[in-house]
């Protein structure tokens, strides 16, 4: 979501709604993942997915949700590689 909206002319509102409705149902769900894991697991998922990183794809998704219309402040494939990373990490769990 966030590469299409990074990657359209002209941005609606709609998209950023959409792309928040998005973060929220990952969040949740990540949540609830996190509640039925083990601990070393979580460790695990911790350790691949560092902070610094996890600060990168949030400062990203902000500033996604914070785009006024026709205004991009982010390189869709900078985006796009950021978030082939984390997905990439995930799979090594």
């Amino acid at each position: 979501m966030g590469t299409k909206i990074l990657s359209k002319k002209k941005i609606e509102q709609r998209d950023i709604n959409e792309f928040n409705k998005l973060i929220v149902k990952q969040k949740i769900y990540n949540k609830l993942f996190m509640t039925y894991t083990s601990e070393d697991f979580t460790k695990q998922y911790r350790k691949i997915l560092s902070r610094n990183f996890l600060e990168d794809v949030e400062n990203i998704r902000n500033t996604i949700l914070n785009l006024k219309q026709n205004k991009k402040f982010i390189n869709v494939n900078d985006w796009f590689d950021i978030v082939t990373i984390k997905i990439d990490k995930l799979k090594r769990l």
